[in-house]
């Protein structure tokens, strides 16, 4: 906007500006044409005025919460607790009851049918998120997933209670862990199959998907790395591989398959090095069902060091 002025009274003038378009429509230019006077945005406390710009943006108000003290001396649920408005969750309790066995945290829309919602420890950046807090004392937060929640005692009650100090946020705040089921190094049981050091024959378990590991520290001669039932093609999406350890020597890695020419992977893998091999599009090492894929690892030099080498991929009936 281009500023011209109007004058105000004697002693004013006030920036305004000639519009040629008003809600999107033209405005035919007449001497009586319309025009917007020109609004500075500014804040500040009362008898001062501070003007919105790059280096002095407009404030904005800190998320309201609440803080809700919940005690529990039964096996009853907790009063659910209406979370509207509010994204996040922090919950603090003190130790349970004497025959308090768990505590869980259940959410619902209709304050009606409640089902689990898992939160996070504060305590750990790898225990994994869970519904029930346990009986401990303890803090867990998390996103809220529902309209109300509360909290379910299970055991028995012989005597005491504990407490509950429920806080909720308007503005989502940042996990402190990743939220996995266990320590990062013990997870390979949740991939399908287990990572695993023996041949992983394709198309014997439920699911499609495979990632399994070959490891070693000597030199290995020509084996087996997956084999295919008949009916069944394997389609490899990613290679991953490691060198290490004292004194560890270059090697080669051979991939090919047993009796097709179609599919071979000739890797070096660098001493005390990792890398990886992303394929574009899935290399299917196979010409036809029922063929093996075999691997081979040779030193550079004498043999020294550990290695491993991970594929990923799927199968699928050719």
């Amino acid at each position: 906007m281009a500023d011209d002025t109007l004058q105000y009274g004697t002693a004013d003038t006030i920036s305004t500006d000639h519009l040629t378009q008003l809600n999107g429509s033209p405005v035919t230019q007449t001497p009586t044409s319309p025009k917007a006077q020109r609004v500075k945005v500014g804040y500040g406390d009362d008898g001062s005025l501070r003007d919105v710009s790059p280096l002095f943006p407009l404030p904005v108000a800190p998320g309201q919460s609440a803080d809700i003290p919940l005690v529990i001396n039964s096996l009853a649920p907790t009063t659910a607790v209406d979370c509207l408005g509010y994204r996040w969750v922090s919950v603090q309790m003190t130790a349970g009851y004497v025959g308090m066995t768990s505590l869980t945290v259940q959410v619902s829309n209709d304050g009606t049918t409640w089902f689990s919602m898992v939160l996070t420890p504060t305590s750990s950046g790898t225990t994994g998120i869970t519904s029930s807090i346990g009986i401990a004392a303890g803090l867990f937060h998390g996103p809220i997933s529902g309209r109300y929640i509360r909290f379910n005692p299970a055991g028995t009650y012989s005597s005491g209670s504990c407490t509950l100090l429920v806080q909720l946020s308007t503005i989502p705040l940042v996990m402190n862990s990743q939220g996995v089921s266990a320590n990062i190094s013990s997870v390979s049981s949740a991939i399908f199959p287990a990572v695993g050091l023996s041949t992983f024959v394709i198309g014997t378990a439920a699911g499609n998907a495979f990632q399994t590991r070959q490891t070693g520290s000597a030199d290995q001669a020509t084996t087996t790395f997956m084999a295919l039932v008949s009916g069944q093609m394997m389609y490899i999406t990613e290679l991953h591989w490691s060198v290490w350890g004292a004194g560890s020597t270059d090697r080669q890695l051979v991939l090919v398959s047993n009796g097709s020419p179609l599919g071979q992977q000739d890797i070096y893998m660098n001493a005390n090095k990792s890398d990886s091999r992303v394929f574009r599009n899935p290399w299917k090492p196979a010409s036809a069902t029922g063929i093996a894929l075999n691997y081979s690892v040779t030193s550079v030099g004498a043999a020294a060091g550990n290695w491993f080498v991970v594929a990923h991929g799927y199968y699928a009936a050719s």
